[in-house]
């Protein structure tokens, strides 16, 4: 049975926190920030995620379309970084990465938990046995790559499986 899976609002705000909290309440894997922050990287970070955050609503809300000159500007953000803060530009930017990737994994598990476990046919109840997930989302090791394709599928809003279901033998 071919199925679509969507982002909607809750699943959106739910995995907006989740990226959120990652370094804050979650601490982040170990490739990411394995020392806090000085002061002026805290607010690199912060003006940095707080534009992928804008990127992020205003793709799920608006299209790619509104969401492109935010990317640009995280990205530009992040050049500026470099030339300011060369020792930690690349922690910060593995940790942005770090939450596009908890915000991606969040808003996945939140579509596909609105798919159905079973369905009722002809009176008969089968669950579902297997799911073939159709969406593709390439995650580059490229900054821009990596956001302008979470914010493609953020913008599209569903998610494409194929699910299978059986009855009880």
């Amino acid at each position: 049975m071919e199925l679509l899976a969507f982002v909607d609002e809750n699943v959106h705000l739910i995995a907006i926190r989740t990226a959120r909290q990652l370094g804050t309440q979650q601490p982040y894997s170990a490739a990411a920030l394995n020392a806090p922050l000085d002061s002026d990287a805290s607010k690199w970070f912060s003006r940095i995620w707080d534009t992928v955050e804008g990127a992020l609503n205003s793709a799920y809300r608006h299209g790619m379309d509104a969401a492109r000159p935010l990317i640009e500007k995280a990205v530009s953000l992040c050049s500026e970084l470099a030339g300011a803060l060369t020792k930690q530009a690349e922690a910060i930017q593995t940790a942005i990465a770090e939450r596009l990737k908890a915000y991606l994994h969040a808003a996945i598990d939140g579509a596909l938990n609105s798919v159905r476990s079973s369905v009722i046919v002809g009176g008969r109840e089968l669950r579902m046995v297997a799911v073939t997930i159709a969406q593709k989302v390439k995650l580059s090791g490229s900054f821009k790559g990596g956001l302008t394709e979470i914010c493609e599928f953020v913008s599209a809003g569903e998610l494409s499986l194929s699910a299978k279901y059986a009855g009880k033998e």
